[in-house]
């Protein structure tokens, strides 16, 4: 299982924020430099899980976008046969870094986990998110966005730490094959071990919250009584 470190910049010395993680898997490691690359309009990425994985699926292709960003990673072999190479994190030319880190979802999501299921698995978050993101929240965006299209092959449930110059969040992608996800703004005075990823408690009546994004069927709007009373779960 692997862990990271975000420390907001007014904790350390020179001013600046502190990305750091550790994979612990039993596999080999290694680092890719990655240079910028064009692409054409028919160029497509192989996505998700294959039938051999713990929490089988169907692999896929979306189209590839037509330059990705310059980017440094750690790939490594095998996890719970998600297929290899296995995408960790890493650091794009735009100065925005991503650490993947394990986070399990509760028993009845894992249970409603299609067994055909389709969509991105975690190491293509990580890795699209370097090739494509110009900041912490854009690759924030960009996962929602691609859960929305494409959905989500999980083993269980994980998370990503991104982060830039400015600040970082927590991004939690949840199993269950319904699209949810959930993103916690950390900012320079933050300090955040995920082991596994974790969000505390969302308020979930401000709905415009500037520290908290999520998937549009994250929360669910009851209407009761007269038509202006809510309540929100």
């Amino acid at each position: 299982m692997s862990y990271a470190l975000y420390i907001g910049k007014n904790h350390t010395k020179d001013g600046y924020a502190f990305l750091a993680g550790y994979g612990d898997e039993p596999s080999s490691h290694w680092l890719e430099i990655i240079p910028r690359k064009e692409h054409t309009d028919e160029c497509m990425v192989l996505i998700g899980v294959g039938a051999d994985a713990d929490m089988p699926g169907v692999r896929t292709e979306i189209p590839q976008v037509t330059e990705t960003a310059r980017h440094i990673r750690v790939s490594y072999s095998y996890y719970k046969g998600v297929p290899a190479p296995i995408t960790n994190g890493g650091l794009n030319e735009h100065g925005v870094a991503v650490r993947d880190v394990w986070s399990t979802s509760r028993d009845e999501l894992i249970a409603m986990t299609p067994d055909k299921q389709t969509g991105l698995n975690y190491s293509d978050f990580a890795c699209t998110v370097l090739e494509r993101a110009r900041s912490a929240r854009d690759g924030v965006e960009l996962i929602g966005q691609l859960i929305a299209e494409h959905g989500e092959s999980t083993y269980g449930g994980n998370s990503h730490i991104i982060a830039d110059a400015n600040e970082a969040w927590v991004v939690i992608q949840f199993a269950g094959g319904k699209g949810l996800w959930l993103a916690e703004r950390l900012g320079d005075d933050s300090i955040r071990a995920s082991r596994p990823g974790y969000i505390g408690e969302v308020p979930v009546n401000e709905h415009e919250h500037p520290d908290f994004l999520y998937s549009e069927n994250f929360f669910r709007r009851h209407y009761v009584g007269i038509a202006d009373t809510k309540i929100d779960r």
